[in-house]
């Protein structure tokens, strides 16, 4: 949205006080985690920008995902999403595009590609020899540790990560997020997840995340 089409955000000053509080300790190198809970209409989507604004304004990195209700089953969906992103690509993307959008990114970060890209190429719709025949769960023990390890080095740097409508992200996600949260605590990062009133925010009452 143009900013000059955005209305100024009122009556917020308690949520804009605790983002603040967010970015302090993401700066600090601190993980910050915070849960935006409301019903549909409430401002979720408006308080997102102005989180993101004012994250960018403070030279944070920025990543973003929106969960969508038909690909609640779609495993490892909502990272998927955040990956592209990261990565620049688009739905249209040909493979060697993607290959090479990845392999840049793993570069400037200092990554081995031999070790890191057939592991995130596979959930951009690549095929690598290294993946096929690994059954399942060997499979997503390899994924989440090269999805760690990348979360590890982008968030050297402060960073922001974004995800809206959070109430319908896959189980897989989730449970990537349940090993990625803790790792990353000392870490200059700040995860921001908004969801309707009625879902159950995994890490609200863990005082382990």
């Amino acid at each position: 949205v143009p900013e000059t089409a955005r209305l100024p955000l009122v009556g917020r000053n308690v949520e804009l006080k605790i983002v603040q509080d967010c970015l302090n300790d993401a700066k600090s190198g601190k993980r910050a985690l915070l849960g935006i809970a409301g019903d549909p209409g409430a401002g979720k989507t408006r308080l997102n920008e102005e989180i993101e604004k004012t994250a960018r304004a403070a030279g944070l990195q920025f990543m973003f995902a929106r969960c969508l209700p038909y690909e609640l089953n779609q495993p490892y969906v909502t990272l998927i999403n955040l990956l592209s992103g990261y990565f620049g690509i688009k739905p249209d993307s040909a493979e060697d595009e993607k290959k090479l959008l990845i392999g840049m990114k793993l570069k400037d970060l200092g990554l081995d590609l031999d070790q890191t890209l057939p592991y995130l190429g596979i959930l951009c719709g690549l095929s690598f020899p290294e993946t096929k025949g690994l059954p399942p769960e060997a499979l997503k023990k390899r994924i989440f540790a090269t999805i760690k390890t990348l979360f590890s080095r982008i968030a050297v740097k402060p960073l922001l990560v974004q995800i809206d409508d959070f109430q319908w992200t896959d189980p897989t996600s989730i449970e990537f997020f349940d090993h990625l949260l803790p790792i990353l605590v000392s870490a200059p990062a700040f995860f921001s997840f908004a969801y309707r009133s009625d879902y159950n925010f995994p890490w609200l009452a863990n005082k382990n995340f």
